[in-house]
């Protein structure tokens, strides 16, 4: 079978949403498929600007997809993440890429991001214009949503993502999944409000993030206890080191 596999992620192999791709294709090619990707440099380097993107990010992947079928011959499945594969759908219709199955692939970062935007801005961390709020979900969002619906299949990796769907319609796949090493209970402390880990977040927001909340915290009054754990760690390697710490871990 000869497999294509499509996002608007950078060639980094050490980001989450490239690392899944290029993971996918050793698999396939492990066993015995021709899988090939496409990823943002392949999409084309403008436009450059994010909000631009959001919008272009359909046709450019459209224009992409249909020069790896000139190039490389027809594929048999194409699997676009997030709203790549819109006009790979509509387009199919007119005759175009082969009668290819189009899987599209949504991970719920765009939802999880638009929400925790507004969360951020709700919260004061992050001033967020109205006409960002308001672009993301009239742009990026809508397309994502139509990706689905011209897709023959949608995988979805959350149970939110799901529960939009009909029972009968879904199929669930068990899949092995690491705990997280550290957990910090921020709920239960009002000075930590904003310390949200969030791995979904381009690193520049992330450390943005993180700073403005630790300052906060390190400036409240008063002080509360966050509990941590460490997962699969010897219990001497997850207790706390220093003998100053130990009363509020």
């Amino acid at each position: 079978m000869r497999i294509l596999l499509v996002g608007d992620y950078p060639r980094d192999a050490r980001l989450g949403s490239t690392k899944v791709l290029l993971k996918l294709q050793e698999e396939f090619r492990r066993l015995g498929h021709t899988c090939d990707v496409l990823l943002a440099d392949d999409l084309g380097a403008s436009p450059r600007h994010r909000l631009l993107r959001w919008a272009l990010a359909p046709v450019t992947a459209f224009a992409a997809i249909r020069r790896a079928f000139r190039e490389h011959g027809p594929y048999d499945v194409v699997d676009a993440a997030s709203a790549e594969g819109l006009w790979v759908g509509v387009l199919r219709g007119a005759g175009l890429f082969n009668g290819a199955a189009l899987i599209a692939r949504s991970n719920g970062l765009e939802h999880l991001n638009y929400r925790r935007m507004l969360e951020d801005h709700d919260a004061g961390l992050l001033d967020k214009p109205w006409t960002r709020r308001w672009w993301y979900p009239a742009v990026r969002l809508s397309q994502v949503a139509a990706a689905a619906r011209v897709a023959d299949r949608l995988i979805l990796l959350n149970g939110n993502d799901r529960a939009f769907g009909r029972t009968a319609s879904l199929h669930d796949f068990s899949l092995t999944r690491r705990r997280p090493i550290i957990r910090v209970d921020a709920a239960s402390c009002s000075a930590a409000r904003g310390m949200r880990p969030k791995a979904c977040r381009t690193s520049r927001q992330r450390s943005h993030d993180w700073s403005r909340a630790v300052r906060r915290y390190r400036q409240a009054a008063h002080r509360r206890r966050s509990r941590c754990w460490a997962a699969a760690c010897p219990r001497n390697t997850s207790a706390p080191r220093s003998p100053r710490s130990r009363g509020r871990v």
